[in-house]
């Protein structure tokens, strides 16, 4: 972060380099266009590389920070074309020949809480800590939202139902 609050070029791409799959798959994650996440991202990165220059070092890692940035754009822009807030199917991750579709349709039967908890833990990567950093809950609550979560696909994928 130093080296880019400095002005290093290589920095900045290598900060780029690092977390840009994780922004996009978070973003993706939200709309579910690959156009329209691209485009999104490309804000979250514009945003980012001007707030940088104020940034200090607090205990969120620069992913969830990155992250964080992209939920308030990506809140934002679904607010303002009022849609509802939600992850859209994580099928569209997986081929054809995968056979975790079962798992990721039942991802999307969760609430749309429960379904950005195991996104961002899972999916992305983060610790509870961070997860809660971008969600804007504790991470007790990230925690609660990952375990019930996981009880809920157990019940589903094992012809339980929701419990």
């Amino acid at each position: 972060m130093e080296r880019i609050q400095r002005g290093d070029v290589q920095a900045v791409g290598e900060f780029y380099d690092r977390f840009n799959t994780e922004v996009y798959k978070y973003v993706w994650l939200w709309c579910g266009e690959e156009k329209l996440a691209q485009e999104l991202v490309q804000e979250v990165w514009d945003r980012a590389l001007r707030l940088i220059g104020g940034l200090r070092a607090t205990a969120d890692s620069p992913l969830s920070w990155l992250l964080g940035l992209a939920r308030d754009r990506a809140v934002r822009h679904f607010h303002s074309r009022r849609y509802r807030l939600g992850l859209i199917d994580l099928g569209a991750l997986r081929g054809p020949e995968d056979d975790g579709r079962e798992l990721l349709a039942a991802v999307r039967r969760l609430s749309p809480p429960q379904q950005e908890a195991i996104a961002l833990t899972f999916f992305c990567g983060l610790d509870d800590v961070d997860a809660a950093a971008v969600m804007g809950r504790t991470p007790a609550m990230v925690q609660a939202l990952t375990h019930r979560g996981r009880v809920k696909l157990a019940a589903m994928l094992t012809g339980g139902g929701l419990p």
